[in-house]
């Protein structure tokens, strides 16, 4: 983590604010409580292989959802992924969503998998640029062009050029949160753990 993240002990960090997860955030899925697959199966592994995934994020942000509907959900949801001024605007590549499984249930519950929540995602997570400014339009036409809408005169940013560029995972336990982790420049890995045993997921 010291190595990746550029948090070294006893050294100032050389960025603006930082982030603890730098070296502190590491968590497993919740295979027992997911009605999916887990990453590492959506990635072509078995799924008794154990494997790890590096994704380098910005800081967690969480999501208090309480609808019994997976539709309100995930508007919720993409509302809150959409932030002006967030690494989601102006320089994710990928975006990790963390269900918590009881989002996830109810998702499952009215036939959506994580596909489905994918594309509803996709085309729902997007920031008007009437919230975005004349200064930042003029940069995000050059920097994400591709991720830029128009439709009946008003333009919106896309938080992803594509609908795969939202990574979806279903940890942590009981409760109506979820969590945003957006991304930072790259794209995720995984990779097999050489030597361990048993299944740890992505």
């Amino acid at each position: 983590m010291t190595t990746i993240g550029g948090g070294f002990p006893r050294e100032a960090d050389k960025s603006t604010l930082s982030n603890p997860a730098k070296y502190t955030c590491c968590f497993a899925e919740n295979e027992t409580r997911s009605p999916w697959a887990p990453l590492h199966v959506e990635r072509g592994f078995a799924r008794d292989t154990s494997t790890v995934t590096a994704f380098g994020g910005a800081a967690p942000a969480n999501i208090i959802e309480k609808s019994k509907t997976a539709d309100e959900m995930i508007e919720t949801i993409a509302r809150a992924m959409a932030v002006s001024g967030s690494n989601n605007m102006f320089m994710s590549q990928e975006v990790l969503l963390v269900l918590g499984p009881e989002h996830a249930q109810i998702a499952a519950r009215q036939g959506f998998d994580k596909e489905r929540v994918r594309q509803r995602l996709f085309e729902q997570a997007r920031i008007p640029f009437d919230q975005i400014g004349q200064s930042n339009a003029d940069v995000l036409q050059v920097w994400r062009a591709g991720c830029i809408d128009e439709v009946d005169g008003r333009r919106s940013l896309r938080i992803a050029e594509k609908p795969g560029d939202i990574v979806i995972v279903v940890a942590g336990g009981a409760g109506n949160h979820s969590a945003s982790i957006p991304g930072w420049y790259s794209r995720s890995v995984t990779l097999p753990i050489s030597g361990a045993g048993g299944s740890a997921g992505g």
